[in-house]
């Protein structure tokens, strides 16, 4: 079983917000804690708000950018709640670009750049 607290910013532009979860993971020997950081991803889209964390392929939406946001993180605690209770957790972070620095588990650096595609 897997028990997630809010999120906390540590990092925010226009373009996307950076969270952290912090969860205690149950395993048969033991309780420890285990931090993961996410990225998220908020733009609109017709009335609502779209929210994405796409190295776990997980997705929400809400009204306004907070419920955007809040709805996320329920997606993604139970997205890896379901990861921990198949025993999969570690290979889906790992699979999806995380690596566990120092007890946490932390989102390879990305290069994010717009590009253009042309229909001939």
């Amino acid at each position: 079983m897997v028990g997630f607290n809010t999120p906390h910013p540590f990092h925010t532009n226009d373009r996307q917000l950076n969270w952290q979860i912090t969860g205690l993971v149950s395993t048969e020997r033991s309780i420890e804690m285990t931090t993961i950081n996410y990225r998220a991803e908020i733009f609109p889209e017709g009335d609502l708000y779209v929210a994405q964390c796409p190295e776990l392929d997980v997705s929400s939406f809400g009204d306004a950018v907070d419920e955007a946001r809040d709805s996320l993180q329920e997606a993604v605690e139970a997205f890896l709640e379901g990861c921990e209770m198949l025993d999969t957790l570690d290979a889906v972070l790992e699979e999806s670009g995380f690596s566990k620095v120092n007890g946490t588990w932390r989102l390879g650096r990305r290069i994010v750049e717009e590009a253009t595609a042309t229909i001939p």
